[in-house]
């Protein structure tokens, strides 16, 4: 389930150093360092927040874990051609200095709120399953991606953790702010996962992340699992805290390196 706080939050700067291809029939963003041609057979699919691969802020996320693990790291259009549109985010939190301003782009949301609505009814499971099962397939087969990592923020944590559910599709996932994420899909993952959250998140409330530990820490055999909570932080701030802020900027970057962390945990850890 989507909140208000899945369409909020601020634009981040700077210029995405990536480019797009297509694979299975998706826009792709894809960036890697020259170092990742050591790690080919590796990669990281992020799936992505409801405004898509388009929104810098994922991009140069992707980007970072690029440079930290020496891997290749793709962002596919999983939304299909069509992702909310990223003024939103100025609509709900940088408001206009004028009342007239602001009554216009309460209006200007309030005309787009059925697409809104449109999108989150036409990017459920039916639609979305299928197009992340294909796209890790043709990974697999025709890019030599022989182990692949899910990371999942808000709407698409959700699909890192089905994926995750089925033997043989990633060798782990990672989920930051997760939203539609339920404990019965959480009991069907087989590989091993991270899980950020920021504290308290109501799309993720305290009494299920208690369930959740509880779930998949007595999992037989046991697999590696860790949990990270973010005092403080609102649902979405991974992506789309505002860096201005120096106590976001710092839960931002962490999060980026207990997820980069786990990544490299998951792959490169020494076998017991």
């Amino acid at each position: 389930m989507s909140c208000p706080a899945c369409f909020s939050g601020a634009l981040d700067k700077g210029n995405p150093l990536g480019s797009e291809t297509r694979i299975a029939g998706l826009d792709v963003y894809v960036t890697s360092q020259e170092e990742a041609q050591d790690k080919i057979n590796d990669a990281v699919v992020i799936i992505t927040d409801v405004f898509g691969w388009r929104l810098p802020n994922i991009r140069l996320i992707a980007d970072k874990m690029a440079a930290e693990l020496e891997m290749r790291i793709y962002i596919p259009d999983f939304h299909d051609g069509w992702s909310p549109p990223s003024w939103l985010l100025d609509g709900w939190l940088d408001p206009a200095p004028t009342f007239w301003g602001r009554v216009c782009q309460w209006a200007w949301l309030v005309i787009r709120l059925p697409q809104v609505l449109f999108w989150i009814a036409t990017r459920g499971d039916r639609a979305v399953v299928p197009r992340v099962e294909r796209f890790l397939r043709e990974l697999r087969e025709k890019h030599n991606a022989e182990r692949i990592i899910a990371s999942g923020y808000c709407w698409g944590a959700r699909y890192a953790v089905l994926a995750a559910g089925c033997r043989g599709q990633v060798a782990g996932f990672a989920i930051t702010h997760p939203s539609g994420v339920k404990l019965l899909d959480l009991q069907r993952v087989q590989q091993s996962g991270a899980l950020l959250i920021p504290d308290p998140d109501p799309a993720f409330p305290p009494s299920d992340v208690l369930q959740a530990k509880t779930l998949l820490w007595s999992q037989s055999p046991p697999i590696f699992f860790r949990f990270h909570l973010f005092p403080g932080m609102v649902h979405g701030f991974a992506v789309r805290g505002r860096s201005s802020i120096p106590a976001v900027r710092e839960a931002r970057e962490e999060a980026l390196q207990i997820t980069c962390e786990f990544i490299r945990d998951v792959l490169y850890r020494p076998q017991d």
